[in-house]
């Protein structure tokens, strides 16, 4: 089951002592210049309180319970991206970018080089403009799609290879054999998202998918 609060450094440390391959973690940028690691663009959610992320300065999100809606949970603070990657840096697990607004690429790349990890990131969106500035600017990164039910599958492949993308990212929902099949032949990673349920993991396993979003990264290291 999941252990600790979404995007938080109990939870980042936890999976990362665990074995976890890659975490993912989602940035957005604060009102005075902050990289900080949290998925909504209102903190309402997690917090109980609610403050726009862009709109608010660091010293007010810090202040937060980021862990709040969490039931026993220990309260969080907002972590920085610059804290989860000192956090990370004893583990051999890298970490895969989600900027959730636009302007992000650059300064969490700069970032990743301050820290030196720059050899341990990737990103990863369902909006490929942000990957494209990725691969420009770090021609060697990897980047996963995120790919939705419904997406033109043609598209999808010709795009990731034009760009160089390392993997499609598909919901789960869209998930085929023959899809599968098709993206490996094309020499670009399968992925699946997100995934909870040991069976859904171990079928798509056998599909030859090797890419996972999942809340509950223990129990699936268990099965491989």
């Amino acid at each position: 089951m999941s252990r600790y609060p979404e995007n938080t450094l109990p939870a980042f440390i936890n999976a990362a002592e665990s074995g976890a391959h890659w975490l993912e973690l989602d940035i957005r940028m604060t009102s005075d210049g902050h990289l900080v690691v949290t998925h909504d663009e209102d903190t309402l959610r997690v917090s109980g309180v609610s403050c726009k992320v862009e709109e608010s300065r660091l010293a007010e999100l810090k202040s937060l319970n980021f862990g709040a809606y969490f039931p026993g949970a220990a309260p969080c603070t907002v972590p920085l991206l610059s804290e989860v990657f000192e956090a990370i840096k004893p583990y051999p697990c890298r970490i895969s970018i989600q900027p959730k607004m636009n302007g992000l690429v650059a300064p969490a790349l700069r970032l990743a080089e301050t820290c030196g990890m720059s050899d341990r990131i990737a990103f990863n969106d369902i909006n490929c403009e942000y990957l494209i500035e990725a691969r420009r600017r770090a021609p060697q990164i990897p980047l996963f799609w995120d790919r939705l039910p419904g997406t033109d599958h043609e598209t999808d492949f010709e795009v990731a290879l034009h760009y160089r993308f390392t993997a499609l990212m598909y919901l789960k929902e869209a998930i085929s054999p023959e899809l599968i099949a098709k993206v490996k032949s094309l020499g670009i990673q399968a992925g699946a998202c997100v995934v909870n349920e040991l069976q859904d993991f171990r079928r798509f396993r056998d599909m030859g998918i090797t890419h996972y979003y999942t809340d509950y990264p223990i129990e699936f290291l268990k099965e491989l």
